[in-house]
């Protein structure tokens, strides 16, 4: 005959054990989620870093020819007091030509998207530290340069950026900043700067059967 205490014992691990198993499948399913979760933000995260370099990207490759825009501006407004009518109106036409040619090769809208697209990922994506304020800064830089010198708002933006850098310091200056987005993503992997991709050039050169 079965023992009534083993039996009652026997039931209850079995109402136990139909309680825990549902309970601990139900744990497991929200820790899988939670995970999923983050990982998801992970990567969403990553993309939007990835779209910041981008957005840099597209200010690199314009950054030289504004720059020279704007020497040619300041050698306009710079110009002594005698200097002749004509020699003025050659200068600011030579100036106003190169604004020209500027527009037609670069689409003005897409540049001025980039601009705000990268305010707008910096404060969304960014901790509120040194890398989001270099951003912004440069952000501020890039829309003082475009209106000063392509939309001639000469005087108006002058006691916000007095002087524009050279490309060589902006170049590396943007490096720097790309160096630390790389950090953010947090990959395990590291950008190749400037200087590594200048101290490779020989290599390249000779690979490719290039003679200086």
């Amino acid at each position: 005959m079965i023992n009534n205490i083993d039996l009652l014992e026997n039931i209850d691990l079995l109402e136990i054990a139909k309680i825990l198993v549902p309970s601990v499948a139900i744990i497991i399913s929200i820790i899988s989620l939670v995970k999923s979760n983050r990982n998801t933000k992970r990567q969403i995260r990553i993309g939007k870093l990835e779209e910041i370099i981008e957005c840099l990207q597209v200010f690199l490759m314009n950054y030289k020819f504004l720059y020279e825009i704007h020497q040619i501006q300041l050698s306009y407004k710079n110009a002594p007091e005698n200097t002749p009518k004509e020699s003025l109106k050659r200068s600011l036409d030579n100036y106003r030509e190169h604004v020209k040619v500027f527009k037609n090769e670069v689409d003005m809208d897409k540049l001025q998207d980039k601009n705000i697209r990268l305010r707008v990922l910096s404060n969304s994506y960014l901790p509120d530290k040194e890398l989001k304020k270099q951003i912004l800064s440069v952000v501020a830089l890039i829309t003082s340069l475009v209106t000063c010198t392509i939309f001639e708002e000469f005087e108006s933006t002058k006691d916000v950026f007095s002087k524009y850098p050279n490309p060589l310091h902006f170049f590396n200056y943007i490096d720097r900043i790309e160096k630390k987005i790389l950090k953010e993503m947090n990959l395990g992997y590291e950008g190749t700067g400037i200087d590594k991709l200048e101290k490779y050039q020989a290599t390249f050169m000779n690979d490719l059967k290039i003679s200086k």
